[in-house]
């Protein structure tokens, strides 16, 4: 399982990253990544930057019955969306490269069984 660190690897580092995972996986094993990935089109792009803007200010508000926390996001910049090039340590993929690497690295069943 890996939850939002595949992406601060760039696209080689991920392929090399999946091929080691498939090969340490036991028979019958799966591997289960939920993590960022860049939309491929500029409308895709704004809509992913309103989404994730959106997700922050709900859970802000569920958090602190304020807005604090998505201050503190917008402060810092934290949606990605919004210049997907301006952290250097932030590397999304496009969903369709990433599963083109499983597939290559031998998974088999590779899909997306949850997006938001």
């Amino acid at each position: 399982m890996s939850s939002l660190a595949i992406h601060h690897l760039d696209h080689e580092e991920k392929r090399r990253l999946f091929t080691y995972l498939r090969k340490a996986l036991r028979p019958g094993g799966l591997l289960v990544v939920a993590d960022i990935v860049l939309p491929t089109t500029d409308e895709a792009l704004r809509i992913a930057a309103e989404e994730w803007d959106a997700a922050v200010r709900d859970r802000s508000r569920e958090l602190r019955g304020d807005l604090s926390v998505f201050d503190k996001f917008q402060e810092l910049e934290w949606n990605l969306f919004l210049d997907p090039a301006g952290d250097p340590a932030e590397k999304p993929s496009s969903l369709f490269d990433q599963l083109h690497w499983f597939a290559e690295a031998g998974f088999r069943n590779v899909d997306v069984h949850w997006m938001r």
